[in-house]
């Protein structure tokens, strides 16, 4: 995949604004496999459709279509897909380099101080802008750089505006466990992960706090959430995939493939092999 790295001299704001953009930067559907990562820029997520979880060093936050992530350079987070919906979401990176010793613009002075993620609510059309960003990228028409730069400048400064005024801090709270649980136990979906305490652990709750809000919230212990999240994941590997399925019963911490086929018959009522599509 090619990249377009665009370099703005923004005299108003007083800084040089880089963007670094594919040359397609969506993301079809979050994995559902994810990984902690950071980035030595800043990162924004522009969730167009479906639901997700982004998960910090300090907790999970919910994010739904309209939803924009500001994530600060090396925060490390991962995101999840929620309620097996596909997520689409438009990805880029940024970098601000103050112009000289004078003060600061609107832009540099509102970005630069950003220590943790915060989201913004999507009502200036933003996501509109991406998507025409997104063709401007694809079809490269006589004078796609100077409106990509335009769009570019006009988009930044309404999330800057908007983080100013309206956006909220992605911290955890007592409200989102449900959330939360459901992204830790996404990320932990093999057998081989660990059962209750581990997952508790890594919640900083104890197991018995763990299993009185799977039974509360998700009205199952825990031990069949974790199963349903596992036979959900292997369902869709065998939909949108080719991998063997014997490696699947492993990656899924089975330890044989007749194993996995009779977790997979006693949950869903036939065999693995009726939802191979691919």
């Amino acid at each position: 995949m090619s990249y377009v790295e665009l370099n703005l001299s923004l005299r108003v704001a007083k800084c040089t604004l880089k963007v670094t953009l594919a040359h397609d930067f969506t993301e079809n559907s979050f994995t559902l496999e994810p990984y902690f990562h950071s980035h030595p820029k800043f990162e924004i997520h522009a969730i167009a459709a479906g639901q997700c979880s982004f998960v910090f060093d300090s907790g999970a936050y919910p994010c739904s279509a309209g939803t924009i992530v500001v994530i600060p350079p090396h925060v490390r987070h991962k995101a999840l897909s929620l309620k097996n919906t596909e997520v689409h979401t438009f990805s880029f990176t940024f970098s601000m380099e103050p112009a000289g010793n004078g003060p600061q613009g609107s832009l540099d002075s509102t970005f630069l101080p950003l220590t943790a993620p915060v989201l913004v609510d999507d009502d200036f059309g933003g996501i509109s802008r991406l998507m025409a960003i997104r063709s401007e990228l694809i079809e490269r028409g006589i004078g796609y750089y100077e409106k990509i730069c335009g769009e570019l400048l006009c988009l930044m400064s309404d999330i800057a505006r908007s983080i100013g005024h309206e956006s909220r801090p992605a911290l955890p709270s007592e409200e989102n466990w449900v959330e939360r649980i459901e992204a830790h136990v996404a990320s932990r979906y093999a057998a081989s992960q660990g059962g209750c305490q581990a997952l508790a652990d890594s919640l900083h709750l104890s197991a018995r706090q763990l299993r009185r809000i799977c039974a509360k919230d998700f009205n199952k212990p825990l031990r069949k959430l974790m199963l349903h999240t596992r036979m959900e994941i292997a369902a869709h590997r065998l939909k949108h995939t080719r991998i063997p399925m014997g490696l699947l019963a492993e990656q899924l911490g089975y330890s044989s493939l007749s194993s996995f086929s009779s977790a997979y018959k006693r949950h869903f009522g036939h065999s693995p092999s009726r939802d191979r599509t691919l």
